[in-house]
């Protein structure tokens, strides 16, 4: 409650009047001082005493008792349109963003007609057809207000699975079933809420609609809206009679309006105001970059051979990518922008869209990894290959904690308890130099490199073989890359993991890798060690970004 007043200050009487009116139908259930439609002629248009404490309406009708029996159908209305409306717009938005692709066109059709079908006009039509039913009524606005509801789950939804971090928890080996609910429908919740709370007070006030113009639910059954409908003849005479269910449902309505707003800024943690504790920034120790020698005996850990990738239109964007990674060795891969310095990672770590189809061969220990079966490839990322992506904060799910996001790769192929992942998550933030107090929060509420760290942290928490680092320190200062750039030296290069770094800057590939790759419009230009392509470049490509990177320390 002092949370809702601290969002809200109108919102704990909000709570108080939708407690109250659900209050008032469970007690209408057993008693009400006279029967709702007990109809005595002898007092028509009595003012407030002791035995009618609101009066009655112009048939006799006690009107306190038709106040609470008629809010046994507000609540029922109210509740079943939310729940309905809720589930099946979650099911169409679904269906549009994730089913097969002539269900996904259907529904973006059936939604877009029916969205423009007046809830009213579908609920008199159902109405004049069958009878006057509260099933038939919130059958029609579940209806309604589910397809105008879905339109906008369905942007929010494939918003989400447009993220990175739906693409992180992908590459951990998350379901898709389980990436569905956790990360694209729970984003979606605070917007769900508010929906749902605007749908609960437009839905009362719906249904009071169609009862007042005798489409609603049945003469016998007490509404507010049937009592406004009966009153308002003689509002003039005993305005008292009109304005008792006309105040309930504008109270009622408004208040759910009012509550949904509280409760959406209550569900999504990135609208709570940041803490004001100060956090100490972590100095890492400097460390002398490892470079082990790898012999040509030795296995590779990974071999790209040949790897081409075309689009839809049969252009080829990649054209026979051939390279190998040895266990422990560090490879840099640069270029221009647009080379395909990150569509070559993504076929490595089986994140290709879609529309992309790539064809060669890469080997994976000893195995061929392209075109694995999702569920294959779940298996493969997270434990054996990880990714860690260039912006963190959208790499991260804004409403997860971050203690709960470092270990789901670990919790997806180990299944551990809440208390195993909170204890991995504090060795894996001592690991990566991150503070235990910060594992509570969410990425809004921690720096930049600290995000950083926490998604490294995630990449490394299954102990992959293989690190796929693209961009990582690319929104980062001056200071932190070097602290993030030292992380990634520590806990790579070692015979226990390898590193695919992906970058522009060259004076960090330099200092961290082994071995350089040059990309340039799709094809492997040039191959070799760092002191080979730094001091003797060979491609036109190659003395070109190396000459930029020149210029630009100079400057």
């Amino acid at each position: 409650m002092l949370s809702l007043y601290r969002i809200n200050k109108f919102a704990p009487l909000a709570l108080a009047v939708v407690a109250l009116t659900a209050l008032a139908a469970l007690l209408s259930l057993f008693w009400t001082p006279y029967p709702p439609n007990f109809a005595n002629p002898d007092n028509l248009w009595v003012g407030p005493s002791a035995a009618h404490p609101l009066g009655n309406d112009g048939s006799g009708r006690d009107l306190l008792s038709g106040l609470l029996a008629g809010a046994q159908v507000t609540v029922v209305v109210a509740l079943c349109t939310a729940a309905g409306s809720a589930l099946l717009s979650l099911l169409l938005a679904g269906l549009t963003v994730r089913g097969p692709r002539i269900t996904r066109q259907l529904s973006s059709v059936i939604i877009d007609v029916l969205i423009a079908f007046p809830t009213l006009l579908l609920a008199m039509m159902l109405a004049a057809t069958f009878k006057n039913s509260v099933i038939i009524v919130v059958a029609a606005l579940i209806f309604g207000f589910g397809f105008s509801l879905s339109r906008v789950i369905r942007g929010e939804l494939a918003q989400a699975y447009s993220s990175d971090f739906v693409t992180a928890a992908r590459f951990s080996g998350v379901g898709e079933w389980r990436i569905f609910w956790r990360h694209c429908v729970l984003p979606a919740t605070p917007v769900l809420i508010t929906k749902t709370a605007l749908a609960m007070g437009l839905a009362v006030l719906a249904e009071s609609s169609l009862s007042y113009l005798g489409f609603g639910v049945p003469q016998s059954t007490p509404s507010w809206g049937r009592m406004l409908a009966q009153t308002q003849q003689a509002a003039s005479v005993y305005p008292l009679a009109a304005a008792v269910p006309g105040v309930a449902l504008t109270a009622f309505a408004l208040s759910c309006f009012v509550l949904g707003d509280a409760l959406r800024q209550l569900a999504d943690p990135r609208l709570r105001r940041r803490s004001r504790s100060r956090v100490t920034p972590v100095s890492l120790p400097q460390r002398a970059v490892i470079h082990p020698q790898q012999t040509a005996a030795t296995k590779p850990l990974l071999t790209v051979q040949d790897l081409t990738i075309t689009d839809s239109d049969g252009a080829e964007l990649l054209h026979k990518i051939s390279f190998a990674v040895h266990q422990g060795e560090r490879i840099g891969i640069i270029g221009r922008s647009g080379s395909g310095k990150t569509l070559t990672a993504q076929a490595i770590a089986q994140l290709l869209p879609t529309a992309l189809t790539p064809s060669g061969s890469i080997d994976y220990a000893g195995e061929a990894i392209l075109g694995l079966t999702e569920e294959a490839a779940a298996n493969l990322r997270g434990a054996e290959i990880s990714y860690v992506f260039q912006e963190p904060k959208t790499a991260l799910n804004p409403l997860q904690q971050l203690w709960k996001q470092m270990t789901a790769a670990l919790n997806h192929h180990f299944q551990l308890s809440r208390a195993a992942r909170r204890e991995q998550a504090q060795l894996l933030a001592e690991r990566v130099g991150l503070e235990p107090e910060l594992l509570t929060r969410y990425p809004h509420q921690v720096s930049g490199g600290q995000r950083q760290r926490a998604a490294i942290a995630a990449a490394l928490s299954a102990n992959p073989k293989l690190v796929i680092a693209d961009e990582v320190t690319s929104a980062l200062d001056h200071d932190m890359r070097q602290q993030i750039l030292r992380l990634l030296g520590e806990l790579t290069g070692t015979n226990e993991r390898a590193l695919i770094f992906i970058s522009h800057d060259l004076t960090q590939v330099r200092d961290l890798v082994d071995r350089v790759l040059v990309i340039d419009h799709g094809y492997l230009v040039e191959d070799g060690s760092v002191a080979e392509i730094f001091a003797n470049p060979k491609h036109a490509t190659t003395k070109a970004l190396l000459g930029a990177s020149t210029r630009e320390e100079r400057v």
